[in-house]
């Protein structure tokens, strides 16, 4: 078996190949192979006919294909080329998992403020009313703005976004009525039940 050198197309690099080992090597290593083949497909691709939807200019992803890449993905998700909101609008309202309301307003001034198209139905309804604040907490009076204000419901209805039942709260006041909320949610239960007795967790017994 004899040496025999040669220059790589890809890199221009001079190596020796063996022959006798069948055909003959015409790059000098896998990377060069590899690189090669994609700049092959590369220009392949770019006389594959444009993909078929109306004012889309991508070339199909095949030969054969009739969609670009993006297109063929959607086909394949939906069923369909066109974005899920194209052909199911989003609801304009819907009820989050904590009780709340959400509501699709990407144009409102909390949507542009939080980057996201939905926005809870009590603060909006708030903000309609009165504004970017400040404004002074009903429970205690502490100042809040919008970045640190919790607008609370008044009856513990959290989905009764009427203007009279939403006020301006701090957190704290805010937490402090929801542990409250909770105590009264467990007595009414326990009451219900008939035979036991309430006991708030807070109040120790002595002796």
């Amino acid at each position: 078996m004899t040496g025999n050198s040669r220059i790589c197309p890809e890199c221009g690099n001079q190596f020796t190949i063996g022959q006798g080992r069948g055909q003959a090597k015409t790059y000098c290593n896998v990377e060069c192979t590899k690189r090669a083949s994609r700049r092959r497909a590369k220009a392949a691709r770019s006389s594959f006919p444009v993909c078929k939807v109306d004012g889309c200019v991508s070339r199909v992803r095949s030969a054969r294909a009739e969609y670009c890449e993006l297109h063929y993905m959607r086909v394949r998700r939906n069923g369909h080329v066109q974005l899920k909101l194209e052909v199911s609008p989003p609801k304009e309202e819907i009820d989050h998992s904590h009780g709340y309301i959400l509501e699709y307003a990407p144009g409102h001034w909390h949507a542009l403020r939080t980057g996201n198209s939905r926005v809870y139905q009590h603060r909006r309804v708030y903000f309609d009313e009165y504004g970017e604040g400040p404004f002074d907490c009903h429970w205690c009076g502490t100042c809040v703005t919008w970045d640190d204000m919790h607008v609370d419901h008044v009856n513990a209805v959290k989905d009764d976004n009427r203007l009279e039942n939403l006020v301006a709260s701090c957190a704290e006041c805010n937490q402090k009525r929801g542990k409250e909320k909770m105590r009264n949610t467990a007595r009414e239960s326990v009451k219900g039940q008939g035979h036991l007795e309430w006991r708030d967790p807070d109040v120790r017994r002595v002796g």
